[in-house]
This record gives C-alpha cells, structure tokens and sequence, in this order.
C-alpha cells in the first residue's frame, strides 16, 4: 500500500519538471531566453515628426526610441494606412506618406507594441509644371500650361505670371488655360493649389504699346483745346502727381500747362514769349530757350533756363524767380548769386528740395542745396568718358537726368558718348549703366551688349524702370538688366501707331507715371505731345 501510494507523486513530479523545461523561463540565454527582442521594442515612443504636414510621397523622418534597426520589423501607420519602411536605426525611421493616407496620428508598432505621435496634416498632391505654351506673349494672350495635379474647378487654381495673378479659363487635372495678365512683365509661371504653389518655366511678356497725340499740331503759338494748341519746339516736359503736364516750349519762350482731363486743355504757365530774363509774375516773366522740367517737394516747378545760363522756379501761383546763375556762361561754384553755369540742359530734384543740373558744356553733374549753395558733384568741365569719383569723372554733353525711386542715385543721358551714367549722390561716385560710347545705331540687348545713338532725355517709374528718348527717333526701355526699344522706327517722321510702327521726330524729353503705364514725350520737330501707353 505504501508503494502505491508514491508512484503517483512521482508521476505528478515528472510532468512538472517536463513543463519547467520547456518554458521560456527555463531556456538559456544563449537561446536568447533572457534577453530583449531582437528589435528593441523595450520603451517604444515617437518623439517627433517631421514635416508634420505634407502631401502623398512626402518624405518624413520619425524620431524616437525603440525601433527595430529593421526596416521591415517596424510598422507605420498613417491614420490608418500603412506605409513603407524605407530606412531605420533604433531611433529614426525614414518613411514616405501614402497613396491615400488621412489626416491623423501616426503609430509605429514593433513586435506587437505599438506607439502613437502626433498628428499628421495630408496634403493634396503638389501641383507639377511641365511646360508653358507659348512661353510668350501679350496681355490677354491665351496660354496652356501642363503638368499634373491641377484642380478640375478653374477656380482652385492660383496662376500668376511674373507675380501678377491671371484669370484661369479652363482647367483639368492635367491641363491649364490661363490669360496672361495684364502689366505681369517677365517671370516665373507659378501655379498654386491647396496653398502649394510650383514655378514652372519663366515667361517673356511681350509689351503692348500704343503711341498717339496728345496735344499740339502745326508750328506756332496757340492755347487751345489737344490738337487746336500750338508749339514750336518743345523740349522739357514733367507730369506731376494730379496728371498735370508742364512743357517748356522752347523757341515761344514759354512754360505750357496742359490739364489732366480729356479735354487737354492747354494754357500757357508763364513767360511772355520775348527772349529775355526776367523774374516776376507768370505772364510778365522771360525766358531764353527753356529746357529741362522738374517738380519740386512744395509743387514749385523748375526750369532749366538755358541760354539764360540759368535755373529758374515757378511757384504754383506763376511767379518766376532765379534760384542761381548770374546769366553769364562759366563753369564756377558758390553762392546762388555767384555761381555759373554753361548751357544747363536738365534738371531733378529730390524730395528735400536738393536741385541737380545737367550742365551741357561743363560736361558736369552740379548740385544746388537748398540753401543755395551750388557745387560740383561729378565731372571737372574737360569732355570725356571716364567712370571715377566726383572730379575724377568725365561726360561729354549731359542732356538728361532722373532720379532713382530712392533718391540715392542720379542717372545721367551722357549724350555724345551715347550712354546711361549713373552718379550715387553720397559719394559722387560715377559708372557706367550702359551704352557703349558714341555710335549710329540703337541695338538692344544686355546692358553690356545695347546701344544707343543719340540719346536725350530720361524718365523713371515707381518701379525703377528707365525709359531713355532718342533723338534718333527711338524711346527705350532698361528693364531687368536688358534694354528694348519700345516706340519708334528711327525714321524721321510723324505716325500714330503701335510702338513699333509709330514714328517720331527729334524726341527729346519725356516723362512717366508712377506706373510705368503711361508716358508722355515732347517731339521736338513735330511741334507735338505725343503719348505712349504701356501694358
């Protein structure tokens, strides 16, 4: 009986043993018992995503700890799509957001241990340019754009030329049709959708331009309304903030007003016609040959009164008096009483009233402070074409001046060397923009590569666009480092036209709206005010 009784015991002792043996608790460590899973999911969490926003195909780094160094071992969810492990340590994860992943968190899981990070934002698809065509044109041009990933409904597309937004037409998912806007100027096509832009191929805006009369007609002297007004020789010309012109008109001794409205109105400012020079009211004051217009800071006009040796200011009310000169051609500094100049072609004048003149046979750039103080900022009175600092630069007969839309560099129309100067007005420095010396012909191009044969007068936009006139019988443009011939045949004559068929005749000065959009010229043997609309 008592060896009965221990056989069971010693049977129940033996299962239990067999069991022990065999668990994971009895394996040894070379069986990889007793050490962590081989991908290290002890302590698994994200730490960061980044981006944390993006569309399909987007690459994404993920940071944390515990992830297995394989990349097949980890498991990455995007909301609740999976995506493909591309790269993994035990601390990063490289992945890619999937063909239609959600918005929401993102987990990993390693060996059945899963953890959540942030949340996600999925994009839409990032639009693709693959071409634009025609890669040029005009405002109001129709132009396909293709790629992929545009918005069916015309109106999720953003599409801007150059940064000016055009009206979209058509569109597809793979297909844009779009208006090149008007005043866009050369640039990148860019379209954007879900607030994704993609810039596509640049794109050459091709300027529309429309040359007309403004006012004037046969040679004389008469006030009247647009073309029933006559002049005889005009050669200044300035707009000023209302959209009132003012013309000197040269051989009638005259400063000529013209009003802004359609009417075009045209009175005379001041000046009684006989060549002389006397100060006084508008109508009793003289005049010898008049030039160069600018506006002042108060809406004074001043002239450049050039055989008069002089310059001269009108106050709005009309009266005349001489700001400095002493009427006798010289080339000296000093006070306002004592000062010479020799043929003063133009003048600029910045927005504290500082004066700057183009003094034509002292080959010279001068300055008048406001106080009257008039001194030499470039130039030494010897003809030449030196680039170099204050009186170690040389002109040959200045015609022009403009001032850049900061006030910090005055451009000079160096006329017989057939280039565009620049002075910096701090430092008197002055260089060269373009133009190579004194040639026959007008080729556009690069600033290094154009060229221009008689140029006279200069204007600057708001948007630091230069428009040059030609007497040659060209009106230029310097632009984003090139320079285009906007108006003119370089044929003498008389025409209304597009830019490139109308025709001019000795154009002398002009000037332009803040805009660039308009631009007015004074042309000179046309006896005309001659108007150019740019878009």
């Amino acid at each position: 009986m008592k060896n009965e009784s221990v056989l069971p015991k010693l049977t129940a002792m033996c299962v239990l043993a067999g069991l022990l043996l065999f668990s994971p608790a009895c394996k040894k460590k070379s069986d990889g018992g007793d050490g962590p899973p081989t991908g290290g999911s002890t302590n698994l969490e994200i730490t960061g995503i980044e981006p944390g926003k993006g569309a399909p195909g987007t690459k994404v780094t993920i940071s944390g700890n515990g992830f297995s160094a394989t990349a097949s071992e980890n498991k990455v969810v995007f909301s609740s799509t999976e995506a493909e492990v591309s790269s993994a340590t035990e601390s990063s994860l490289e992945t890619s957001v999937p063909d239609g992943a959600a918005s929401g968190k993102v987990s990993v899981t390693v060996d059945g241990e899963t953890a959540d990070g942030p949340a996600f934002t999925v994009l839409e698809p990032t639009a693709t340019i693959t071409s634009v065509v025609p890669d040029s044109g005009k405002w109001g041009d129709k132009i396909i754009i293709t790629g992929e990933n545009f918005a069916d409904f015309s109106l999720d597309n953003t599409v801007t030329f150059n940064g000016a937004e055009a009206i979209v037409l058509r569109s597809s998912e793979t297909e844009l049709t779009a208006e090149v806007p008007k005043g866009a100027g050369s640039g990148p096509v860019v379209v954007t959708v879900n607030g994704q832009p993609s810039e596509g191929h640049d794109f050459n805006y091709l300027l529309t331009v429309l040359v007309s009369t403004w006012a004037g007609g046969a040679e004389g002297y008469a006030d009247g309304q647009g073309l029933t007004a006559q002049f005889d020789k005009p050669i200044g010309i300035v707009l000023d903030s209302n959209g009132t012109i003012y013309v000197s008109d040269s051989k009638n001794n005259r400063i000529r007003k013209i009003v802004s409205d359609q009417s075009r109105t045209v009175s005379t400012f001041a000046g009684s016609g006989a060549d002389g020079d006397t100060d006084g009211s508008a109508l009793s004051a003289e005049f010898s040959s008049p030039t160069g217009l600018a506006i002042g800071p108060d809406g004074e006009l001043y002239v450049a009164d050039r055989t008069n040796h002089k310059i001269r200011k009108i106050a709005p009310d009309g009266t005349v008096t001489t700001v400095a000169g002493t009427g006798t051609a010289g080339f000296t500094d000093g006070t306002r009483a004592a000062a010479q100049f020799d043929l003063p072609n133009d003048v600029a004048v910045t927005s504290d009233g500082t004066i700057f003149v183009a003094d034509y046979y002292n080959h010279s750039i001068r300055k008048i402070t406001s106080d009257g103080e008039v001194s030499t900022l470039a130039g030494n009175g010897a003809s030449g074409f030196v680039n170099g600092i204050g009186s170690s630069a040389q002109f040959s007969g200045p015609t022009g001046l403009a001032l850049s839309p900061d006030e910090t560099v005055v451009y000079v129309v160096d006329t017989n060397n057939g280039a565009i100067r620049t002075v910096h007005i701090s430092t008197g420095e002055v260089s060269t923009l373009t133009g190579v010396g004194r040639v026959t012909s007008s080729e556009d191009g690069t600033l290094d590569e154009a060229t221009f044969e008689a140029p006279a007068g200069i204007a600057v936009d708001g948007n630091g666009r230069i428009y040059v006139s030609q007497t040659s019988g060209y009106i230029r443009m310097i632009s984003n480092g090139r320079v285009e011939t906007i108006a003119g045949t370089g044929v003498r004559g008389y025409r209304d036209d597009t830019g490139s068929a109308a025709e001019f005749d000795y154009p002398f000065h002009l000037t332009v709206n803040q805009e660039g959009t308009v631009l007015f010229i004074a042309d000179n043997y046309n006896n005309r005010i001659r108007r150019i609309t740019v878009e």
